[in-house]
C-alpha cells in the first residue's frame, strides 16, 4: 500500500513538473484582431486578440480625426474652426501661422486651408496663452507638432495621426483629457509633466505613468526590480530616467517599441532581455550594461559576440559589456554611437564584410589604444573616434573621404595609417575645411607627412 501511494506520489511530481515546463515554455500565438469599440472622430477606440492557452491582449485603434466638406466634419458634424492664418509652402501643403479672427474657446483645427493646401503644420505661438482655450483638436493631416508647453486654461487634447510626441504638452496644468495615435514610435516621458492627468495619483500604476498602452516615465524609487504592465507596445524616451537603484526590468511580450535613453542612467542595470515583438530599440543604453539577450522568435533583431544586431539589414546596433564584432559577414554596417562610450574597448579591428561605419559609432571609448579599418570602408564620417583620448595608431584603409573631425579630441594620436599615397592623402585633406590641433605621423605607401598643431 505505501509502495503504491509513493508511486502516485510520485507520478504527481513528475506530471505538475511537466506541466510547469510546458507553462514556462508556451508562447503566445494570438488570432486576428477583433474591434470591441470603433474609433470616433475624437476618440480611441479599441480591439482584442486571443491566444490558444486563453490569453488575452488588448489594445487601441487611432481616432479618426475629422474630415471635412464645406468645414463640417462628414463623420460626426462638427464644425471646423475658421479665421486662422496660413502660409501655403507651395507644394500643397501650408501651416497654420495666426489666430487671425478665431473666435471659439475650443479649437478644432481644419485640415485644409481656404485655398485648399493640406495643413501639415500648427506654430505653437497660434494658441492664445491667456488661459482662454479649453481644448484644442489637431487635423489628421498634421505631420509634426510645435512644442504647446504652459497651456493654462488647457484641459483636452486630441491629436489623431502623428509618429513622434516630444515634449509638447509639459506645465498644462488644467490638461486632464489626452488623446493621442494607437500607433506612435516615440514619446517623450515628459511630454505631459505637469499635468492634471500626470499629477493625478489614479493614473500611476506600481510607481509608472501609463497612458493607453504606453509606459511614460517610472518613478526614482520604484525599487530594484520593475515588471512593465502586460499590453504595453512602447517605452518613453527616458522613461526610467531617475532609477538608479533598478537592477532588473522585465519587458512584457507586448512590447514594441523602447525609446532612446530609456535606461540610460539606470547603472545598476547589468542585464536586459528584448521580447520576441520587440522591433524597434533606439540607442542610449547606460554603459554598464553587460548583458543583452533577445527572443528566439525575434524576427528583426538577434545578439552575437554581446552585439545587438538587426538580422535583416545586417546593422550591429549596440555593443555592450565585453562585445564582440561578429566576423561571418552577419555585419555589414555599424550605427551611429553603436560603442559609445564602451570602455571595454581596447583594440579594434573592423571585419572586412563591414562598409559603413555611423557617426559616432565608436566616441568617448577611453580605452581605446589601436583601431584598423579595411578598404572596404570608403567614407570615414565624423565623430566616429572622437575624444578616444588612448587611441594612438589609427589604420584607415583607403578612404575617399576622411573628415577630420573623426579623430577630433584624439590627444595621444600618433600614428595613422594610409594605404594610398602622399599625393592622394594631400589631394583628400584639400575637402577639409578645418585643421585639428593635432600632432600626428601619416604612413603613407610613399613615405610618412608630418601633421603638428
Amino acid at each position: 500500500m505505501i509502495k503504491k501511494i509513493f508511486v502516485l506520489l510520485f507520478a504527481c511530481i513528475c506530471l505538475f513538473s511537466a506541466f510547469t515546463a510546458c507553462a514556462e515554455e508556451h508562447v503566445h500565438e494570438y488570432g486576428e484582431w477583433s474591434v470591441t469599440k470603433d474609433a470616433e472622430c475624437e476618440s480611441l477606440g479599441t480591439k482584442e486578440r486571443l491566444c490558444s492557452c486563453g490569453e488575452k491582449e488588448q489594445g487601441y485603434l487611432s481616432a479618426l480625426g475629422h474630415t471635412f466638406e464645406n468645414n463640417v466634419c462628414v463623420l460626426c458634424e462638427a464644425k471646423a474652426s475658421e479665421g486662422f492664418w496660413f502660409e501655403s509652402y507651395g507644394d500643397g501643403t501650408c501651416c497654420i501661422t495666426g489666430f487671425g479672427k478665431c473666435t471659439d474657446f475650443e479649437l478644432i483645427f481644419p485640415t485644409h486651408s481656404p485655398s485648399g493646401d493640406r495643413v501639415i503644420d500648427i506654430r505653437d505661438t497660434v494658441v492664445p496663452r491667456d488661459g482662454t482655450i479649453r481644448k484644442i483638436v489637431f487635423p489628421n493631416t498634421l505631420i509634426d507638432l510645435d512644442e504647446f508647453n504652459g497651456f493654462r486654461g488647457l484641459e483636452t487634447v486630441v491629436i489623431p495621426t502623428i509618429t513622434e510626441i516630444q515634449s509638447v504638452f509639459k506645465n498644462c496644468p488644467d490638461l486632464k483629457n489626452i488623446c493621442i495615435p494607437a500607433d506612435l514610435t516615440c514619446v517623450y516621458s515628459d511630454a505631459f509633466a505637469g499635468s492634471v492627468y500626470y499629477n493625478d495619483p489614479n493614473n500611476w500604476e506600481n510607481g509608472a505613468l501609463y497612458l493607453e498602452n504606453y509606459l511614460l516615465t517610472v518613478k526614482a524609487d520604484v525599487g530594484e526590480s520593475f515588471a512593465v504592465k502586460k499590453g504595453t507596445i512602447l517605452i518613453a524616451r527616458y522613461a526610467f530616467r531617475d532609477c538608479v537603484g533598478l537592477t532588473d526590468v522585465i519587458l512584457p511580450e507586448s512590447t514594441e517599441k523602447i525609446g532612446y535613453g530609456a535606461f540610460y542612467t539606470c547603472g545598476a542595470l547589468k542585464e536586459l532581455h528584448l521580447p520576441k515583438n520587440v522591433s524597434r530599440v533606439e540607442l542610449g543604453f547606460n554603459r554598464n550594461l553587460k548583458k543583452i539577450t533577445v527572443d528566439k522568435n525575434n524576427p528583426v533583431y538577434h545578439v552575437d559576440g554581446n552585439c545587438l544586431i538587426e538580422t535583416e539589414n545586417k546593422n550591429l546596433v549596440y555593443g555592450v559589456g565585453s562585445c564582440v564584432i561578429p566576423t561571418d559577414g552577419s555585419v555589414t554596417s555599424i550605427a551611429n554611437s553603436a560603442f559609445y562610450q564602451c570602455d571595454t574597448l581596447t583594440e579594434l579591428v573592423i571585419p572586412e564584410a563591414i562598409t559603413e561605419i555611423g557617426y559616432g559609432a565608436f566616441s568617448d571609448c577611453k580605452n581605446l589604444k589601436s583601431a584598423t579599418l579595411h578598404r572596404n570602408i570608403d567614407i570615414i564620417n565624423r565623430r566616429v573616434f572622437r575624444n578616444c583620448s588612448a587611441l594612438e595608431r589609427l589604420d584607415i584603409g583607403k578612404p575617399s573621404i576622411f573628415n577630420p573631425l573623426a579623430i577630433d579630441g584624439c590627444s595621444n594620436l600618433k600614428e595613422i595609417i594610409y594605404h594610398g599615397t602622399k599625393e592622394e592623402w594631400e589631394n583628400m585633406c584639400k575637402t577639409w575645411d578645418l585643421e585639428l590641433k593635432l600632432s600626428y605621423t601619416v604612413v603613407c605607401t610613399d613615405g610618412t607627412i608630418e601633421k603638428t598643431k
